[in-house]
């Protein structure tokens, strides 16, 4: 499985349980920051892979593994209930599952310190999956 399919695998279950929420900011994706209500970014990062098997080519396993990061920025000064919410749906919607040949470990939730005219947090879920050479 290559990145670009593991990208594609993870933004489609998003927006399939999402359900138009907020808006929603992929990375490298044209996008247009609301004024005054609630948002989320989400971004994949690359980790370390292992090589998991040997042989001949096309037959070598390589675990990869990566991080999700989901970012929840409401107004500020509105209170953290909405923020709360968000969050807790989107751990709700990756924590611990399988999907198409990808793991979903653990999810955490971290505040922020308020930024401009947003309060946010920061939902972290590690992931692995195989690609074959």
């Amino acid at each position: 499985m290559t990145l670009n399919e593991v990208r594609k695998i993870i933004y489609q279950h998003f927006l399939g349980a999402w359900n138009n929420q907020t808006p929603v900011d992929f990375a490298n994706e044209k996008f247009v920051q609301p004024l005054l209500e609630p948002w989320v970014r989400i971004t994949i990062k690359s980790q370390p892979s292992m090589q998991v098997t040997i042989g001949p080519t096309g037959y070598r396993k390589f675990r990869r593994s990566g991080i999700l990061f989901a970012q929840v920025f409401t107004p500020i000064e509105t209170g953290a209930n909405q923020a709360d919410d968000l969050a807790e749906e989107i751990r709700d919607v990756f924590e611990a599952i399988r999907l198409s040949g990808i793991w979903f470990q653990q999810t955490d939730i971290f505040e922020q310190d308020p930024n401009g005219k947003w309060y946010s947090y920061t939902i972290q879920t590690p992931f692995t999956y195989e690609d074959q050479k």
